[in-house]
């Protein structure tokens, strides 16, 4: 079957099938004769980092474009990376188990497979590669099976290795979870369908290791949705957090060092008051929010997860997973005023209070008549809406 699709296509069949075989071979990773084959943990992490601080501002600017304009630059750091794995002894070793795969599948009827092992053996050997190439083998990092095999090894590496963390780029980290988030979130997704008490998920976010990597690499993005979703799911934290005083103590604050001085810019500068708020509600939780205090909001939110998981309305019963991420945020060891929950949980506080307009100084009058002439921020929050 093999011999009668080559010969049909004569001629052209290198230049035809030459892509689709190269990407689709990674298929063959599957198969039994490669299950255990890995590049070795350390030496993938030590090239992994080693490469990423040449492309990080490049793939960092991509990923803000989206998924299809970071794959090419992607593509192109992996190579850089396989390049320093690729030895005699690894192409040695995929030439050999390629050797073994073909002397099973020939018993088969697997006419594709057989055609790739084919195809891949030729490429990998010397001779065809310089005709390829010039005098450079073909990258290792062009085979969609040696690339499977990589981002199998990078995986077991961060895994298994006990200073992976700490040897790789935080952007490089949140690469490697965005990788996984679909997966992740389906292996999240299942366990929220499988308990019936919102306290269940806890214990097998801590017993089921499956779970604890996926719930690892997704505690950032869970976090985030948490921010972005709890506003527009209407969602409701009762009683609230924050007191209206909690809130008036930053808003003072505020008030007495920017928006009551003339010659501050923060008068008349929205993004800059903005941020002089930012720093105001930073230093009033440190003020006012005590351990005791935490533990208080974190039944809250384990009753709110409770009457989510029980709720009907997907859109409530979804910020199951992100309501949990909260708690674990609270239960980490920052300072209250870099605890992001924190922050966003006084801020909802902080909103409720300005539907009072009445209420607001005449400083703060006059600085969200500002904040509505501002068109940086019109366009921040048109950005957010799309």
């Amino acid at each position: 079957m093999v011999a009668e699709r080559i010969a049909a296509a004569g001629p052209s069949y290198l230049k035809d099938n030459f892509i689709r075989i190269l990407q689709g071979c990674a298929i063959l990773r599957q198969e039994p004769e490669f299950a255990n084959l890995y590049f070795e943990p350390r030496q993938t992490l030590e090239a992994a980092a080693r490469h990423f601080l040449r492309f990080r501002p490049r793939l960092i600017r991509a990923a803000r474009r989206g998924t299809e304009a970071a794959a090419p630059l992607y593509d192109d750091y992996r190579i850089a990376v396989m390049n320093d794995l690729d030895t005699p002894q690894f192409r040695h070793q995929l030439q050999r188990r390629l050797g073994q795969c073909m002397d099973r599948l020939t018993y088969g009827h697997d006419a594709e497979k057989i055609e790739m092992v084919l195809f891949i053996s030729t490429l990998l050997s010397d001779e065809v590669s310089q005709l390829v190439k010039g005098k450079d083998a073909l990258p290792l990092g062009v085979y969609g099976l040696a690339t499977a095999i990589y981002e199998d090894s990078f995986d077991r590496a961060m895994e298994e290795t006990k200073d992976a963390r700490e040897t790789i780029d935080d952007a490089l980290y949140a690469l490697w979870c965005a990788k996984h988030n679909r997966e992740d979130l389906k292996t999240i997704t299942a366990a929220v369908d499988q308990v019936s008490a919102f306290e269940e998920l806890a214990v097998r976010i801590e017993t089921v290791p499956t779970l604890a990597l996926a719930w690892q690499r997704q505690a950032r993005y869970l976090i985030e949705e948490f921010e972005s979703q709890i506003i527009h799911s209407g969602l409701t934290l009762a009683p609230n957090p924050f007191t209206p005083d909690e809130v008036a103590l930053a808003m003072d604050r505020m008030e007495r060092r920017h928006l009551s001085k003339p010659w501050s810019l923060s008068r008349y500068s929205a993004v800059l008051a903005a941020a002089n708020f930012a720093r105001c509600i930073q230093e009033t939780l440190d003020e006012v929010v005590s351990s005791q205090r935490i533990a208080e909001m974190i039944e809250m939110f384990k009753s709110v997860g409770q009457a989510c998981l029980e709720n009907d309305d997907d859109r409530l019963h979804a910020l199951v997973p992100q309501i949990q991420a909260a708690i674990c945020h609270l239960q980490s060891e920052q300072a209250s005023s870099r605890n992001q929950v924190l922050g966003l949980i006084f801020s909802l506080s902080f909103v409720t209070a300005l539907k009072d307009a009445d209420a607001l100084g005449p400083h703060w009058r006059r600085l969200f008549k500002r904040i509505e002439r501002s068109r940086l921020l019109r366009r921040m929050g048109r950005t957010a809406e799309l």
